[in-house]
């Protein structure tokens, strides 16, 4: 590991993110020297970044760049390979080696069991979502979108047990046990059913006023958004990034001390 661990997030248009304010959190607690930045990176511009990185260390990658970051490393980690999608990157000897956090951070934060899910989007978060039901043996799983994840069908091979069916974004949105919204912040959705009350709806992204958590309490179903899976993204990443590795009493500390500081 480098004097300094030089990291940045990179997007486009990054409208917001709590990554600095985590990696200054964990670089504390874990007592390293550490930067970390936010970088605006328009489309034209992400190859010459990502292959550059300049005096970087490493990048966490988020919309709409996560598929690109895959393609454009030279190597990677299981996860990554299986979604087609990288959420965090870095250099080494070998060349650039991509990894994804999202699956496995995702699927720590769900405490109930289901039988049912239906995805919404089809990026590189989504991807990762639809491996991580895989993994844990969901009976059916629905992904509605514009488009077919890049990744869909190879999960879908992947993990046989798992019925994935893909929608297009006009169909009307099946019951599910629950509904979990990969796409960006703004986006809007059509009416869910009305059975979905007894559903459990998680968005992604943790601003609290998205138009799919107001149509879920709308409904009067349970919600959660995307902190705490953004903390645990952000402990998985540093592991990547610097090979230190806190305990989970530690990881389990520091999330009740992150979430109540930031919590909706």
């Amino acid at each position: 590991m480098p004097e300094k661990l030089k990291l940045a997030v990179i997007g486009w248009p990054l409208r917001k993110t709590l990554s600095p304010n985590i990696f200054s959190f964990l670089f504390e607690n874990a007592g390293i020297k550490g930067e970390y930045r936010t970088l605006k990176v328009k489309p034209s511009n992400i190859e010459k970044t990502i292959k550059n990185m300049n005096n970087f260390s490493g990048f966490n990658v988020t919309t709409p760049f996560k598929e690109k970051a895959f393609f454009l490393s030279d190597f990677a980690l299981k996860d990554a390979r299986v979604c087609l999608s990288a959420n965090m990157i870095k250099k080494t000897k070998k060349g650039i080696l991509a990894g994804n956090s999202d699956a496995k951070s995702f699927g720590k934060t769900l405490s109930k069991k289901f039988s049912s899910a239906c995805v919404l989007g089809s990026g590189g978060a989504a991807s990762a979502v639809l491996m991580e039901l895989g993994r844990k043996k969901f009976r059916r799983v629905y992904c509605i979108s514009g488009k077919r994840p890049t990744a869909f069908d190879f999960i879908s091979r992947s993990f046989p047990k798992t019925s994935y069916v893909f929608l297009s974004k006009k169909a009307r949105i099946p019951l599910a046990d629950i509904y979990i919204n990969a796409r960006i912040s703004i986006a809007k959705f059509s009416t869910f059913p009305k059975e979905a009350k007894e559903s459990f709806f998680y968005d992604l992204n943790y601003n609290c006023e998205t138009d799919f958590l107001k149509k879920a309490r709308m409904l009067g179903a349970e919600t959660k958004d995307g902190l705490e899976m953004l903390f645990l993204q952000a402990v998985e990443s540093l592991r990547f990034f610097s090979g230190f590795k806190f305990n989970s009493f530690e990881i389990e500390t520091m999330k009740k001390i992150f979430l109540r500081r930031f919590i909706c």
